[in-house]
């Protein structure tokens, strides 16, 4: 019975210790603060850059919770610079009588992602959100901005 006992505990201090160093672990390592810059607008389209920064708040926010968002750009870990280069919305489909059935919003977006002051990733993503004459423009212009916020953060967390 003692010999159970003690190999009792020795279980218990292995998960103890395995479970405390799983959850300290962060996809981001060392990084505990980030700062994110108002974004640049290329584009005519005006409220665009207000669109893509409250997004990309809300993304890290939900994504990242353990970052935290700093106004204090020298102190920060990790700092996003973001430019919307181009924006337009066009003409996806039409329906057979001529009518248009869907619009395509296209978004280029170019990222700058520096640690500690060095740059970790330049990365351009072009990206597209789809919508009906019934839809809002809004509605694509929010899925191109999470297509391309999911494949700048998969691009980072790969390099990382």
């Amino acid at each position: 019975m003692r010999i159970d006992n003690i190999l009792y505990y020795i279980l218990i201090v292995f998960l103890f210790i395995g479970c405390s160093y799983t959850f300290s672990l962060s996809v981001f390592g060392d990084v505990e603060t980030i700062y994110i810059p108002f974004v640049d607008n290329k584009t005519s389209r005006e409220d665009i850059s207000i669109i893509v920064y409250n997004k990309l708040i809300e993304y890290i926010k939900k994504n990242y919770p353990s970052l935290v968002i700093s106004n204090n750009k020298d102190k920060s870990d990790l700092i996003i610079e973001t430019i919307v280069e181009e924006y337009f919305r066009d003409v996806s489909e039409y329906t057979q009588e001529g009518d248009v059935e869907r619009y395509k919003v296209v978004l280029k977006i170019k990222y700058k992602i520096y640690k500690k002051g060095k740059k970790i990733l330049n990365k351009e993503i072009i990206s597209e959100g789809y919508y009906t004459p019934e839809e809002i423009e809004q509605k694509a212009i929010e899925e191109s901005i999470q297509q391309s916020f999911n494949r700048v953060f998969s691009s980072l967390e790969n390099n990382w």
